[in-house]
């Protein structure tokens, strides 16, 4: 598990820097020649993490040794570096501490053998907690750092917000309609959407359009325009970004992305710039597509839930809930990586207290699910849903067709089945002819119907211990 990873540069190779729950790892790039430039260095053998330098600022590991060797990285997000290795180390040390049996005046001392060694299970549960741990700590860190800086932002423009309509307007000529400090966004190339060759927008929801666009440099962006005028769209997407920012996006399934306040006017008021938000274009399949491609092979299905469970557990170990998780905003990319997309009801630390912006796809949530049921326990419930569908797809492909009928707001299950699991077809059939797993699960959320929202009690590390 990467608790970091960064473009860096060291020695005369660039590479990538990686932080793991024990090391502090650089890879150089494919092909480089100076292939000796790799280093592993464990986090227990690192003395001291510092700044260094005035003008060309260097990361300083001190590395203990018969003479300690200094090791200088360059990285852009230094102080991010600093903390999350100095906070690892305390979590090691403490972790180790915890291993050291307490010895009682009666207790003897074990001997050597295989009694004195842990067993393999406990073992493992330990090093899922040290991650998982980890990731707590770097949360609390970044947080209290934030909430130091009292965040502001402009207030969001008043009246009526441009349809998407007016936006196709916009994408005829970006160099007039992006606000004019964004000079790549303003040189880009809109490009029609090959379906529906006379129109710029690429994918509708909610709150807004999503279009694509290519840089000077051919780097595909998404570019989405808002739509609707949401409570604090600026405030909540600048607390958004700084937390991302914060813990350097170190959870797998979110990608990076840029909120500008100004981004765009539409010729409808063209005295306003309205806000945009700019990520890499992502190529790959959405959840149900991908569910219904792979419907044969068990050992992907497996996998895909796995993939999943394991990402919602990265995502709450920071404290986030993406707050929408479905068929539309899970991506499986050409290289198998699952990607979360569309974090307009996405929920981080910094929020607490909070309403929720919206209440998510019906077929995925609970069914008494309100904006006040907002939090990092959000997507308890629809990962649960989410995970037990996999899952039972994976030993009954059949019931995809049984049970989605080609509906893209839903896998097996829909709302009514949530409000009345008693008198629910599907979660019969799931509750009797699933396998072991996929009967605790599905007992479990029957359980789960009858609690509150955000009960803790299907926690995605919770479902993976089942």
């Amino acid at each position: 598990h990467y608790i970091l990873t960064e473009p860096a540069s060291f020695s005369k190779s660039h590479g990538i820097l990686i932080l793991t729950p024990l090391k502090v790892i650089f890879k150089p790039d494919p092909g480089n020649r100076n292939r000796q430039d790799s280093f592993e260095i464990k986090v227990e053998d690192i003395i001291n993490v510092s700044i260094e330098g005035k003008m060309m600022k260097r990361l300083c590991l001190i590395v203990k040794g018969s003479a300690p060797e200094t090791v200088l990285v360059k990285v852009s997000n230094m102080e991010s570096w600093k903390t999350h290795i100095d906070i690892t180390k305390k979590i090691l040390s403490h972790f180790y501490l915890s291993q050291i049996p307490q010895q009682t005046g009666k207790q003897k001392k074990k001997t050597d053998g295989p009694s004195a060694e842990p067993n393999q299970p406990e073992s493992k549960k330990k090093s899922s907690a040290s991650w998982y741990e980890a990731n707590r700590k770097i949360m609390e860190n970044v947080l209290n750092d934030l909430k130091k800086k009292k965040l502001e932002a402009p207030e969001d423009p008043q009246g009526s917000w441009p349809s998407g309509r007016d936006y196709e307007q916009s994408f005829q000529s970006l160099q007039h309609s992006i606000y004019k400090d964004l000079t790549e966004l303003q040189t880009a190339t809109a490009l029609k959407n090959p379906v529906s060759v006379n129109w710029y927008v690429h994918a509708t929801g909610n709150y807004g359009s999503i279009y694509k666009v290519r840089t000077t440099s051919g780097q595909l962006m998404a570019l989405k325009c808002f739509t609707k005028r949401t409570s604090h769209l600026n405030m909540r997407y600048l607390e958004l970004s700084s937390y991302l920012k914060g813990i350097n996006y170190a959870a797998d399934p979110l990608v990076r992305f840029e909120f500008y306040t100004k981004g765009i006017m539409a010729m409808k008021n063209p005295s306003v710039y309205y806000p945009i938000l700019t990520m890499e274009w992502i190529d790959g399949t959405p959840l149900n597509t991908f569910i219904k491609a792979n419907l044969k092979d068990p050992k992907v299905m497996k996998k895909l839930a796995k993939d999943f469970i394991d990402s919602v557990a990265q995502l709450h170990s920071f404290g986030i809930a993406h707050g929408d998780l479905s068929g539309d905003n899970i991506i499986i990319d050409k290289k198998g990586k699952m990607i979360f997309v569309d974090y307009d009801g996405m929920y981080v630390p910094l929020m607490e207290g909070q309403k929720a912006p919206e209440l998510g796809h019906s077929g995925f949530q609970h069914p008494e699910r309100k904006v006040d049921d907002y939090g990092p326990n959000l997507d308890n419930f629809s990962s649960l849903v989410i995970y037990l569908s996999l899952l039972a797809l994976a030993e009954k492909p059949d019931m995809w067709k049984k049970y989605n009928g080609d509906d893209p707001d839903c896998l097996i299950m829909r709302k009514e089945d949530f409000k009345d699991p008693d008198h629910s077809e599907v979660v019969k059939a799931l509750s009797t002819g699933g396998g072991r797993k996929v009967k605790k699960l599905t007992k479990l959320m029957v359980q789960a119907i009858s609690k509150e929202p955000l009960w803790d009690g299907t926690d995605p590390l919770k479902l993976i211990s089942l």
